[in-house]
């Protein structure tokens, strides 16, 4: 039987008259179904089996029968099967041949098209049955036509789609913006509105008897559920503002982030006005309010005023006893007007006077009423300095230093032992420990310049590799030479070993400690260690990686993946095939979100220094983090994985799976800590906010002790993906794959890339 396999994936089965009948009979039913020139040849060589057309193979039976009695010819060993001398049981290279007893080949492993729906993906769930709960209860409701009309097409009856047709890449990209602010605007509105109704069934009466005995009877009613909701949000809307000002609802509306506060207990809500209005010192928290909400909501009361009465209902403001015409950025009336809600809770505690005293001042007025907004140009331009405050402005000053090591060299030097590798094999923990001694031994006599250090650097090897394996050397953060706040340390063939970078500006050191503790709120998982507590460490993987993914070498090209499966395996998984996220990031999805939404403007600043820094040094995972299924976006490019360890100082370790370079970026507060490499014979000081890149699958390194609360997070990238770079997994020529490579990079390349990176470990 012909075949364009690799031989290496053929094996020989011997079929009874029976079975070769039956093997007709299926492939006889899958090719009425579909036509398929692989199982066309199959059938018609079967046929010719059963029909004597196959004169020669079949004037060989006697011989077959013959070696059979004689032992040889069994299943499986045969000595010289059809093939050619040497090719083993699995047939050599030209398998075009003719078998007495009806063996026909099959692939190792082969893939068949099985009559299957495709399977469903473990965290879909949510998704449907949100989904299918919106449809039973609103889909059939008379005003629902009415909504879908107000979606797709405008007041006069055109589609809403159809308005002047964009195809330039800048249109298209000032549309979606548009289409962005048209959102913000939506939400703003939509929450606005959702407190007017909180404060209408205020002066109305109980909920229920609104309801039951208004809204149920007309004929367009929302359901109880929604109606309900809608008005519990209403409240929790008016809790926040009492808290952070109306301004506070104007942000969540731009920043998309609605869906909070209608997936938002109303306890959670109440407590988070507590703590706008009166932050705890010294917490996290509290420091983003007074350094981050504060100064927008002092700039947005004088760039944005507006007229707060009109916020709310008249027979509202009348059974309230509220006055008329009151300007939003008086935070003092502000208070006033939320707290007039009852929320079925607690007041509000009283306005932190210091954490809020610019605020308190009554601001310059003018026409808050006017909604032209040329007439309050000159207010906006004296305050547009707001984006100088938050703007991150920084020097990147860096310097290179070649250093006598050699990577090459320790693949062959026999003083590159791995971790717990020699006298110390017996005992891991003593060898980790043994080495931190040695490196401690490294702070206490520290280069007294930079100067100094590069002169000891040059007499710490010898052939590329350390003279004294136990000698280790500070490397002194705090004396970069002329001002410089990077450096990178080479080796003598002029590759990248590290990158060291101090040049994080302070507001985003502060803002990299308070993010993830806001993001982790009370889990209690940072902890406070001293010096000689050695525990084991908390980390959450979230990451794309691509091991143990399942190859399409052998499978059909012209059969879909997802309706497929390998013959002889009990299970295929179907969402194996390409690069996926890892099981925490779908178990965690809201810790993720917290903590990469809170570190998003630390992860931008350190995308763009390591673009600057590092160049073609990760130029291979670059291509792997836009490789990703559905161009998907990785939240620090361009790492396809991203580690959070916590309470963290690891033990001696490499990486193995990992692909090229790796970061190290520690948060907190604490001593000690430093991060050592022990081939290179390094010891380096990371405080909170700097990071460090190196090859960590081919650099053994660990942690000394720390005292005081210490966490890191790491980038990284699965070496795994340069099969997926390279021929998608082995599915490359399958005709349902969607998918091609950068221009201009090809295969060649990559394998080059990957082998050259690999060949360094």
């Amino acid at each position: 039987m012909a075949s364009n396999q690799d031989p290496i994936n053929q094996v020989y089965l011997t079929l009874t008259p029976t079975e070769a009948t039956e093997l007709q009979k299926l492939l006889g039913r899958s090719l009425s179904r579909k036509s398929n020139s692989t199982l066309g040849g199959v059938f018609e060589r079967l046929q010719a089996y059963g029909t004597g057309m196959a004169s020669k193979a079949l004037t060989s039976g006697r011989h077959a029968r013959e070696r059979s009695r004689s032992g040889k010819g069994k299943p499986y060993e045969r000595q010289n099967p059809p093939g050619g001398a040497g090719a083993g049981q699995q047939g050599g290279a030209h398998i075009n041949w003719d078998c007495a007893r009806g063996t026909v080949n099959f692939l190792a492993q082969r893939w068949q098209q099985v009559n299957v729906a495709v399977g469903i993906h473990s965290d879909s769930g949510p998704f449907f049955g949100r989904l299918a709960s919106f449809i039973r209860s609103e889909c059939s409701r008379n005003s629902f036509p009415s909504a879908v009309h107000s979606v797709l097409y405008n007041s006069s009856g055109a589609s809403a789609l159809a308005y002047p047709k964009e195809e330039s890449l800048s249109g298209l990209v000032r549309r979606v913006q548009l289409s962005e602010v048209k959102s913000a605007r939506a939400s703003f509105a939509v929450l606005i509105d959702q407190l007017r109704l909180a404060a209408l069934i205020e002066t109305l009466g109980n909920i229920g008897d609104v309801y039951d005995k208004e809204v149920s009877q007309w004929p367009d009613a929302p359901s109880s559920r929604t109606f309900y909701d809608w008005v519990a949000e209403g409240y929790r809307v008016a809790a926040l503002a009492a808290g952070g000002s109306i301004y506070l609802i104007l942000l969540v509306s731009l920043g998309g982030m609605k869906s909070m506060i209608s997936a938002m207990a109303g306890d959670v809500a109440h407590a988070i006005g507590n703590t706008l209005r009166a932050p705890e010192a010294g917490s996290a928290i509290g420091d983003i309010i007074r350094t981050t909400l504060v100064p927008i909501v002092q700039a947005l009361r004088f760039i944005a005023p507006f007229d707060l009465s009109a916020l709310l209902p008249t027979p509202f403001l009348l059974k309230k006893g509220l006055p008329g015409g009151v300007d939003a950025g008086d935070i003092r009336a502000s208070d006033c007007f939320m707290d007039s809600f009852q929320l079925t809770h607690f007041k509000l505690v009283e306005r932190d006077q210091e954490v809020w005293r610019q605020i308190l001042l009554v601001p310059h007025r003018w026409n808050c009423f006017n909604t032209n907004i040329s007439s309050n140009y000159a207010n906006y331009a004296n305050y547009a300095n707001i984006a100088n405050f938050f703007a991150v402005s920084y020097t990147i000053s860096f310097s290179f230093i070649n250093t006598p090591f050699i990577t090459f060299a320790l693949a062959i030097n026999s003083a590159r032992a791995t971790a717990g590798a020699g006298r110390y094999s017996f005992n891991y923990d003593y060898w980790t420990d043994r080495q931190r001694e040695l490196a401690k031994e490294a702070l206490l006599n520290p280069p007294s310049t930079f100067e100094g250090f590069c002169e000891e650097l040059s007499t710490l090897y010898e052939g590329g590799t350390k003279i004294d394996k136990d000698k280790y050397l500070y490397v002194p953060r705090n004396q970069l030479p002329m001002g410089a706040n990077a450096v990178r340390l080479e080796s003598l063939s002029g590759d990248l070993e590290a990158l060291l970078c101090t040049a994080m500006p302070e507001s985003l050191r502060q803002a990299l400690n308070n993010g993830i503790a806001a993001a982790l709120g009370s889990s209690g998982v940072l902890k406070e260690r001293d010096w000689e507590e050695d525990g084991l460490f908390e980390a959450l993987h979230f990451a794309w990686y691509n091991r143990y993914s399942t190859k399409g070498n052998t499978s059909a090209n012209n059969v879909h993946p997802c309706l497929s499966k390998r013959e002889g395996i009990e299970r295929t998984n179907h969402f194996q095939f390409t690069p996926r996220t890892s099981t925490e990031a779908r178990k965690f999805p809201n810790i993720y979100e917290n903590l990469v939404s809170a570190l998003c403007d630390v992860f931008a600043w350190v995308e763009g220094t390591i673009r600057k820094l590092v160049g073609r040094d990760i130029e291979i995972q670059m291509e792997v983090s836009n490789s990703l299924p559905l161009n998907s976006r990785v939240p620090l490019f361009p790492f396809t994985g991203l580690v959070f360890n916590f309470n963290a100082a690891s033990k001696a370790h490499r990486d193995k799976n990992d692909l090229g370079f790796c970061l190290v970026l520690p948060f907190g507060d604490y001593k000690g800590g430093h991060l050592c490499l022990q081939e290179q014979g390094w010891v380096i000081d990371l405080q909170p906010g700097d990071f460090l890149i190196f090859r960590s699958s081919g650099t053994t390194h660990f942690n000394l002790r720390y005292k005081g609360i210490r966490g890191s997070i790491v980038g990284h990238t699965d070496k795994e993906f340069l099969s997926w770079l390279g021929d998608f997994n082995g599915w490359k020529d399958n005709i349902y794959l969607s998918a091609k490579r950068r221009e201009g990079f090809d295969e060649g390349q990559i394998v080059g890339e990957g082998e050259d990176i690999l060949r360094h470990f």
